[in-house]
Formats: structure tokens, C-alpha cells, sequence
């Protein structure tokens, strides 16, 4: 399987990472992570769409924020004591499972943060591409989070269905 990663810079504070995996037979795709570091700095909570309540910062050892068609979103916002984005990423694939994860490391003052694709087994495939997106400009995080689902609204397949009229 070959594996391709590019890097874009749309506008100044956001990253858009592309991962396009191509192979001529269909294969099980291997395990992915994506991971990077995020300095401590200004960071009073965590947002995340399965946090319900809880708001805490786990450690680095801690379990990941799944999601897959069926349960929650691949999204995570890092924001400071008066409620600014210090650091907000998404995936693309909202459909299949993926794992992102955003923890401390006491040691160094980071948090770890990744995107796990495929821990879950999927179909056999001949091409993947998807894309994560990082927003680290100081903005409200709630506007950094409306613009995760504008984002991913503008993707193919990902338009959201209209809302029926109630009668």
C-alpha cells in the first residue's frame, strides 16, 4: 500500500493534512496514527462530542474520543479559562471508526494529541483519502467548532439533510 501526505495552509492558523493510501488489489488497510504535540500553554479544558459534562484534561495514557457513522464526530477543541480556541482538530471521514485522542503529558507539559484510523477492521480497499484539519487561531471555540461543521458540510458526501417541516 502506497501512502501519500501532503500539507496545506488555507489561511494563517489553520492546517489542512491530506492522507490519500492507494494499491492496486483491494487490501485491509494497516493501522494509521496520525500524532503531534501541543504545548500546555493557556489550555483550560478539553471539548470533545462524547464529553457530555466533563470538560477535564485526561492523561496522555488515557483512552482516545471514538467515533464512527453511528456514534459521535472525529473533533476535538483545546480552549483556554475564557472560552478562545487554543487548538480545535477534525477528520473527514466521519463515516468510518476513528480514534482521536488528546492527552496530557505531565513530564514535558505537552498534550499528545492523534487521529487513529482503522484499529477497527474495514472492508478491503484500493484507495482512502481523507483529511485532518488543526485551527489553532484565537477565536471563541464555539466559532472554531462552527467552522468544523461548515467544513465538513462542504465535503462531498458529508451535505447535511435538510430538516423536515414539522406539520
Amino acid at each position: 500500500m502506497q501512502a501519500d501526505v501532503t500539507l496545506e495552509t488555507p489561511e494563517v492558523g489553520i492546517e489542512l493534512v491530506h492522507i490519500r493510501l492507494s494499491t492496486e488489489q483491494p487490501a485491509a488497510p494497516p493501522v494509521i496514527r496520525l500524532a503531534w504535540e501541543q504545548p500546555i500553554t493557556d489550555i483550560h479544558g478539553v471539548w470533545h462530542p462524547n464529553g457530555c459534562r466533563n470538560r477535564g484534561m485526561v492523561p496522555d495514557w488515557g483512552a482516545g474520543y471514538a467515533s464512527k457513522l453511528t456514534v459521535s464526530s472525529p473533533v476535538v477543541c483545546l480552549f483556554s479559562g475564557a472560552g478562545r480556541n487554543r487548538m480545535t482538530f477534525a477528520f473527514s471521514d466521519t463515516l468510518n471508526p476513528v480514534v482521536c485522542h488528546a492527552g496530557v503529558h505531565e513530564e514535558t507539559a505537552v498534550f499528545h494529541c492523534s487521529v487513529t484510523l482503522f484499529e477497527e477492521p474495514v472492508a478491503p480497499l484500493t484507495s482512502y483519502e481523507a483529511t485532518l484539519r488543526v485551527d489553532c487561531r484565537d477565536l471563541a471555540y464555539y466559532d472554531s467548532l462552527n467552522h468544523v461543521q461548515m467544513w465538513w458540510s462542504g465535503l462531498p458526501g458529508l451535505t447535511p439533510s435538510p430538516v423536515p417541516r414539522l406539520p
